[in-house]
């Protein structure tokens, strides 16, 4: 299993960012979703967007189609339906079925470290 990157105090003082344009704390190291939006219902599932962590080299993505289903003790998903790897801040999911889909990323960094999952988005595809 991969190791948590450490949250450096000395040289990274902005553990905690306040994105002042919607007035929410984002965790240094915790990617987060950005698109659709949490809750979307589209007819096709697009492109998954999150944003960019310093110093990430890939990001790993997973996703569930049950609701609920977080790890307490790291907040990733317990009923995997699809897992991989990325290298960028985005991935294709067009192909998606119709249903209800819960997605989150994790940061992966050079050493093989791993930052925090971020909070499931759900995305419903219908048609």
């Amino acid at each position: 299993s991969q190791q948590r990157h450490p949250f450096d105090t000395e040289s990274k003082t902005n553990i905690q960012v306040l994105n002042s344009n919607i007035g929410e704390v984002i965790y240094y190291f915790q990617a987060k979703n950005i698109l659709p939006k949490d809750g979307a219902i589209k007819e096709n599932a697009g492109t998954l967007v999150w944003s960019k962590v310093p110093g990430a080299v890939s990001y790993n993505y997973e996703s569930s189609n049950v609701s609920n289903s977080v790890n307490d003790s790291d907040n990733s998903l317990t009923s995997i339906l699809y897992s991989t790897n990325v290298a960028t801040n985005k991935i294709d999911a067009s192909g998606t079925a119709l249903g209800t889909y819960y997605w989150q990323v994790q940061p992966v960094f050079a050493d093989n470290s791993v930052g925090v999952w971020s909070n499931p988005t759900s995305i419903t595809v219908v048609k």
